[in-house]
């Protein structure tokens, strides 16, 4: 709940933006499934009783707001994702007993270089740091066989926040902007060990 009041707040806080240093974007960002560095392991049946389509979750549409500062030759931005998303869905003998659905919450900090600019155009080049998958966390079930057939439980929390360092190129024509992307993920809690390659479309409309 104390992201969507985040949201709100920086929403509103738009008006603010009364100098030319500052704008604010809004769009959507379009993930193609990701690409993975290693060999996949096919359909895995995590130990904590969860099963997620990892691909289906790394991919689909997020609403995003980007906040610009214009800084000497550079553009730092500060942009926020959100979405609704599949986080956890509980099995028992290959029927999943629960699925749940949160607010997931993107946090990208990226620095632009623009390298062409007039009245009506402009090209950027950015590199930037993700930080994915914030309010993912969930609880799990582990089952432990004992001797003579016996079972043992225990129980814990995890997320699957991840880190992504970014490349984007991007044009703007007037007040549309396109962007195409690639997330390098970094270390992560997902079943499928590979690291992976997110590639990414972007369409923002500036609003200020």
């Amino acid at each position: 709940m104390r992201h969507i009041f985040f949201i709100l707040f920086l929403i509103n806080s738009i008006p603010a933006f009364t100098q030319n240093k500052f704008s604010y974007y809004a769009g959507l960002r379009f993930r193609i499934t990701p690409i993975y560095l290693s060999q996949k392991q096919g359909v895995i049946l995590s130990e904590k009783n969860i099963l997620l389509q990892q691909d289906k979750h790394l991919s689909g549409t997020t609403l995003m707001n980007e906040f610009i500062y214009n800084f000497l030759k550079f553009k730092i931005s500060y942009t926020i994702g959100a979405r609704i998303d599949l986080v956890e869905s509980k099995f028992d003998t290959y029927t999943i007993t629960n699925a749940r659905n949160k607010l997931i919450i993107d946090n990208i900090f990226t620095i632009y270089k623009p390298f062409f600019k007039n009245t009506k155009r402009e090209f950027l080049v950015g590199a930037s740091l993700g930080l994915n998958n914030n309010n993912s966390d969930y609880t799990y079930t582990k089952k432990h066989e004992e001797s003579l057939g016996n079972f043992s439980y225990s129980h814990g929390n995890d997320s699957y926040v991840f880190q992504t360092y970014n490349l984007y190129i991007q044009k703007l024509y007037k007040n549309i902007a396109i962007s195409l992307g690639l997330e390098f993920s970094k270390k992560h809690n997902f079943m499928e060990p590979s690291n992976f390659i997110i590639p990414c479309i972007l369409l923002k409309y500036k609003i200020k």
